[in-house]
């Protein structure tokens, strides 16, 4: 009996762990990456920059300074200073004075009852736009001069109403390095990149609020930010509602041209990742044990049982627990090329799978005890399902 469930269940990691290597292998393929090839002038619309920044103080000089030496002739570029308690005001207002036929610093509001501040300060943002589009991007992101051009190039080509932008994840303390590099997992592993804009179902749903554009005219179509205004996972949500008003959505690698250091240290990684978790599987309980089990059944425990078959000397298990752990290492080294991350970043795939279950835990227990999220100074209580 036991050995009939030790069978099944090599069955089913080893099924799974092949078909996330064939889907990798096909988004290798099927992920587009920014050009840089230029637009025809005739064709560059006027761009709404769009960036809230709230206690940004470590990282908005650099983020404003490369939004500010972009080479596009037709953009404004408008900064929201979410009410920041650090020195942001203060660097933004000396920005303005280097850059003053570029750069718009506007003063956010309070934040009113039941919204999250993100979501709020895209809205400000979003009411004084002028643009055709409008490109929403966070104050840790740094972007080429022509990364503008490119984005815009490739949206209007695809003609697309929403354009998820994957930004370089830059990491440098080890925890940095053992959880960020999750998200390139889960869209190059998880989600079959062409299906994000050619079926309408949700569950083919992915954007990155790091740099995400919208043709204006949709954007105010769906209820803008405004629809999402007590999410705390706002952009998955945005996506989910491009779909069910038949927008097309779609995603882009620009590891080339942009950059973005989501946390800069543990703190940073926990308080982030305990935010995001249990938001990202829809509050919901259930979806979070079949994720955090997969976790642990597919990227855990093949590392544990590979000893012990050793130590048993069978040798068929010990055949296909080292194929699982050939297809885990595989599918992180080709993900890490992809993405131009570290090699050795494959070795780090247990951890990285340990991390995420004790995060989504963790996060799924702040919101089951009514503490909610902390992020920026700013505490929420009422998380719920916003789409």
């Amino acid at each position: 009996m036991y050995q009939s469930i030790e069978i099944i269940y090599h069955i089913i990691i080893t099924i799974s762990l092949i078909a996330l290597l064939l889907n990798t292998f096909r988004n290798h393929f099927k992920f587009k990456v920014l050009s840089t090839s230029p637009l025809p002038s005739y064709l560059k619309p006027l761009i709404s920059i769009l960036v809230p920044a709230r206690n940004e103080e470590s990282c908005i000089k650099e983020c404003i300074e490369s939004l500010c030496q972009i080479e596009y002739p037709h953009i404004e570029i408008i900064v929201l200073d979410d009410n920041s308690t650090d020195a942001t005001g203060q660097i933004l207002h000396d920005l303005q004075s280097i850059y003053p036929h570029k750069l718009t610093i506007i003063k956010g509001t309070v934040l009113p009852n039941n919204w999250v501040g993100k979501p709020y300060a895209c809205f400000q943002l979003a009411k004084k736009a002028k643009g055709d589009y409008l490109l929403f991007t966070d104050a840790d992101t740094k972007h080429h001069p022509l990364s503008l051009d490119a984005t815009i190039q490739h949206a209007i080509e695809q003609s697309y109403d929403v354009l998820s932008i994957i930004p370089k994840q830059s990491v440098v303390h080890f925890w940095e390095q053992v959880t960020v590099p999750f998200i390139h997992l889960l869209y190059m592993s998880y989600m079959p990149n062409d299906l994000l804009y050619k079926t309408k179902h949700s569950i083919f749903t992915a954007a990155n609020g790091q740099a995400l554009l919208f043709k204006t005219s949709f954007y105010h179509a769906i209820g803008g930010h405004q629809a999402v205004f007590n999410s705390i996972a706002e952009d998955i949500d945005l996506g989910i509602i491009t779909k069910q008003h038949n927008g097309k959505l779609g995603m882009i690698s620009a590891g080339n041209l942009i950059s973005c250091r989501m946390y800069k240290n543990r703190k940073e990684v926990f308080e982030g990742f305990s935010k995001n978790s249990f938001a990202t599987l829809r509050f919901d309980t259930g979806m979070l044990l079949v994720f955090i089990s997969h976790l642990f059944f597919t990227y855990i425990l093949p590392f544990f049982l590979l000893p012990y078959y050793i130590s048993t000397s069978h040798v068929f298990f010990i055949s296909v627990i080292t194929f699982q752990i050939g297809c885990i290492l595989l599918l992180r080294l080709s993900i890490a090329r992809f993405f131009g991350n570290p090699w050795y970043h494959m070795f780090l795939q247990p951890l990285t799978a340990a991390s995420f279950i004790v995060l989504s835990i963790n996060s799924a227990i702040w919101f089951m005890r009514k503490k909610g999220t902390t992020w920026k100074g700013r505490s929420y209580t009422m998380l719920q399902k916003s789409v």
